[in-house]
């Protein structure tokens, strides 16, 4: 059952979400469909519990595993959503790692697989599905970045130029694709009780409580309404980049 009352514009929705096999993209899969959506589940690992939870409802939860880097993999993986469910009306681009160290000790081809899936990832999975979006007559492509996109501290150097990349291609995107009816919005996130977190040294998690007004660690089920929210915001928000990091940096 939901916390919330899911708004009516969700049901019927055809939506992708990388990343939906957990934290975030989970939680969005999780309330999506169950607020009357069909939800194409987009993940490279935890194959199967993906697969045990699409068999749910074979229906309205479709598995999609790729790699959001490969571009022909995630043009097909959009495509074959898009026939079973009879269109895309929006895309939820969650897929991301973070690796985090000094720029110094970090190996190039870590740097670069960071940068690859948070930021080309992202550029990739919105222009595969750019035009499956324009043929539903529009849509919607919501990204999401990080506080440290605007406030990095050591050892977030690939995770914070990947974040800050998706904020402004968020932004040329909400430009470029307005013709065709399609909205871009951004969500920047604080601290998350996800996986990537247990990653995040107990310093710098202290550290970013105290620049918070809110420093409390954020439930993926809370991130999601407020994502969900956006899906059936209309078409009056485009372009901007929405912050839901209690208010990171504002303390500092």
């Amino acid at each position: 059952m939901l916390p919330w009352p899911p708004d009516p514009a969700l049901a019927g929705l055809r939506l992708v979400v990388t990343g939906g096999s957990r934290g975030v993209g989970g939680a969005v899969v999780e309330a999506a469909h169950a607020a009357g959506a069909t939800v194409g589940i987009g993940h490279l690992q935890s194959q199967e519990p993906v697969q045990a939870s699409a068999a749910r409802d074979p229906e309205r939860l479709i598995p999609l595993r790729f790699d959001v880097a490969d571009a022909e993999a995630t043009e097909e993986a959009l495509r074959a959503f898009a026939e079973h469910a009879g269109g895309l009306d929006a895309l939820v681009c969650c897929a991301g790692i973070a690796t985090p160290g000094l720029l110094t000790r970090q190996p190039v081809d870590r740097l670069a697989r960071e940068i690859a899936v948070n930021l080309v990832g992202t550029l990739v999975s919105a222009r595969a599905a750019l035009p499956h979006l324009a043929a539903a007559g529009g849509g919607t492509v919501v990204t999401v970045s990080s506080a440290a996109a605007r406030m990095p501290q050591a050892g977030q150097t690939a995770y914070a130029a990947s974040k800050g990349g998706v904020e402004a291609f968020t932004r040329a995107l909400a430009t470029e694709a307005a013709a065709q009816n399609v909205r871009a919005v951004c969500v920047r996130l604080g601290l998350t009780e996800t996986n990537m977190l247990a990653e995040v040294s107990e310093a710098v998690r202290t550290q970013t409580a105290a620049r918070a007004l809110t420093p409390d660690v954020a439930s993926p089920a809370c991130i999601a309404r407020h994502l969900l929210g956006l899906l059936a915001a209309g078409d009056r928000l485009t372009g901007s980049v929405v912050d839901l990091s209690g208010g990171y940096g504002h303390a500092w």
